[in-house]
């Protein structure tokens, strides 16, 4: 059987079979003491930090088992906080994220492929299972304003048809360029359309623009040039 060898620099003897390991500064450290077999060990844990926190931060004191599994289990769990059980490991998180160590990046490619909510812009045919609507209501119709009695058009009637039952006026610098009203004659007489704005022409009538006559269940539209001038046309128009 081999046997190895303790060396050290000094052993101080302190009487009663003990001697003491010195530290680098030349005092006293940890004591060690004998059986009769000549079998040496520590007599304290004098040295030995038992710290679950590991607040002292020593560089020179050993640390005990305890300790360091404390410390460290408290760190995992610190790592994990409460994550699910099917995120609590790194190999589970590399899977969600498809092991894709460049992930960050894959979904900015990704998103930059869509339309944005504001102002999109589509370079192929676009399809739609479901309703397509705007601030007036589906697309596919043209909204209806009911009036039962004299009215005077507003900006927010672009793109509807009047129902009309009475008189109805067409104001001046409400509507822009490419705005269209369609009114409806919903009597059984002869209804007025009022020109208050500077221009609008009837296209049946060499231009003229003027105050409109609407026959009964007659229907007529207008389109909006500009603020100021427009042209209506339509059945039962004169």
């Amino acid at each position: 059987m081999a046997y190895g060898k303790l060396k050290v620099d000094t052993l101080e003897s302190s009487g009663g079979g003990e001697l003491t390991l010195p530290t680098s500064s030349g005092s006293s450290g940890q004591v060690l003491t004998t059986d009769g077999n000549g079998v040496l060990s520590f007599a304290s844990n004098a040295g030995l930090l038992d710290e679950d926190d590991f607040a002292s931060n020593s560089a020179t004191n050993p640390a005990s088992q305890q300790s360091i599994k404390a410390y460290v289990a408290t760190e995992v769990a610190d790592l994990v906080d409460s994550s699910p059980a099917a995120l609590d490991t790194l190999s589970e998180l590399a899977a969600a994220l498809g092991d894709d160590e460049n992930f960050s990046t894959t979904v900015t490619n990704s998103i930059a492929l869509k339309a944005p909510i504001d102002d999109p812009s589509f370079t192929g045919d676009a399809t739609c299972a479901g309703s397509i609507t705007d601030g007036k209501g589906d697309v596919r119709s043209i909204p209806q304003n009911t009036q039962a009695s004299t009215y005077t058009l507003v900006a927010a009637d672009a793109g509807k048809h009047i129902l009309a039952s009475g008189t109805v006026t067409v104001p001046d610098g409400i509507f822009s360029a490419g705005d269209a009203v369609t009114i409806i004659n919903d009597t059984a007489s002869d209804l007025t359309i009022t020109k208050t704005i500077t221009t609008m022409y009837n296209t049946a009538d060499d231009g003229d623009s003027d105050d409109r006559t609407l026959a009964t269940r007659g229907m007529a539209t207008i389109l909006f040039a500009s603020g100021t001038i427009s042209y209506i046309s339509g059945a039962g128009l004169s």
